[in-house]
């Protein structure tokens, strides 16, 4: 990885080096989320080797980073994302022969994590988030919740959105299903009116000995680049805590993070506009959203200057039944303008 000394050194489990760790401790003793979002600009900038989510770095494409930067200031914690591509070369043009042709194809996509729970993101505004992006056409949406086990779900009628919802305790003092909040329910429009089933596949290519016959050949789909969950069968069970961050992160917990998936529905060049981040943070600011979480504003407060002394959490105590009731108003008020069948099934 990067050659220095082992920390723990043990033969059966994955090697870091000392730095490395060290770099992962300090997200599991973060005390705020804007700390996690600093920790992440690092990486996203390639300033840190290793976080708690990857053992390497996933943020190469300069191209992107700019855009995933200003994303995090609106509480957005991108732990994987793709730029769109489309190229047409051939293999060692040079040779005698020349190497075959080859066409690749990449849907861009984006996966962050989200406080639910958070003194700077009202609970209306993500509602209003996760309605925009479920019924946006051109782009496909997962979102799911940290720390929930769920049930199979269903289709909502009318609609191309799928949902689920937890499973219950079994201990007999949970809330009836229909009190659960609605930010814990699994909703998803992957594999809905397709051109053509992409599923969770991000690239895939194709190649012919002559350019011109590429077209005539059939694509095939880039197994080891995929998206890892776009339905609620596709969690690991017992996965709760570490489905976005790898590891538990204690401040995460109440904060209840959700995990977003957004991907282009359809293969590019389809989508010569605006890239898929832009969309994002245009959503975003039309849901209510804001730029909260801006790095120069956190670095001048007294809060990032304390974020190893206080031990304090950004999290502080708010009305969670009447948030809870609010944001499960929005989805179904939605919806139900689009189909009555709708309302019902999200009452039952």
């Amino acid at each position: 990885m990067c050659s220095a000394r082992l920390k723990d050194y043990d033969p059966a489990k994955r090697m870091r080096c000392a730095t490395c760790a060290e770099q992962v401790d300090c997200w599991v003793t973060a005390t705020s989320w804007s700390e996690l979002l600093q920790y992440n600009r690092e990486f996203v900038r390639n300033q840190r080797r290793s976080t708690a989510y990857s053992w390497y770095p996933v943020f190469e494409n300069d191209g992107l980073t700019t855009e995933l930067l200003r994303l995090h200031d609106y509480g957005c914690l991108i732990i994987d994302a793709q730029a769109g591509d489309h190229q047409i070369d051939q293999e060692n043009p040079k040779a005698s022969p020349p190497g075959p042709w080859y066409e690749i194809k990449q849907r861009a996509y984006i996966r962050f994590l989200l406080p639910t729970e958070h003194r700077r993101i009202e609970a209306f505004a993500f509602g209003e988030l996760e309605t925009h992006l479920a019924t946006t056409p051109a782009i496909e949406m997962a979102c799911y919740y940290e720390y929930a086990e769920y049930i199979p779900g269903q289709t909502i009628p009318n609609t191309r959105i799928r949902f689920a919802t937890p499973m219950l305790p079994k201990d007999g003092k949970q809330k009836a299903a229909a009190e659960f909040p609605r930010y814990k329910n699994f909703y998803t429009t992957f594999e809905a009116d397709l051109p053509e089933t992409a599923g969770r596949a991000t690239s895939k290519h194709r190649t012919a000995y002559h350019k011109d016959d590429l077209q005539w050949k059939s694509w095939k789909k880039c197994a080891n680049n995929q998206l890892a969950v776009i339905a609620e069968t596709d969690i690991p069970c017992f996965s709760q805590g570490k489905r976005g961050f790898g590891v538990e992160l204690p401040v995460s917990q109440a904060m209840k993070p959700v995990i977003v998936t957004v991907a282009w529905r359809e293969w590019p060049p389809e989508h010569v506009g605006k890239s898929l981040a832009t969309v994002v943070e245009d959503t975003m600011l039309m849901a209510g959203m804001k730029p909260v979480f801006k790095e120069e504003d956190e670095l001048k407060s007294e809060e990032a200057k304390g974020w190893h002394k206080s031990g304090g959490r950004e999290h502080e105590h708010i009305n969670t039944d009447d948030r809870q009731r609010r944001y499960g108003t929005l989805l179904l008020t939605r919806l139900m303008c689009e189909s009555e069948e709708v309302a019902a099934s999200f009452r039952r």
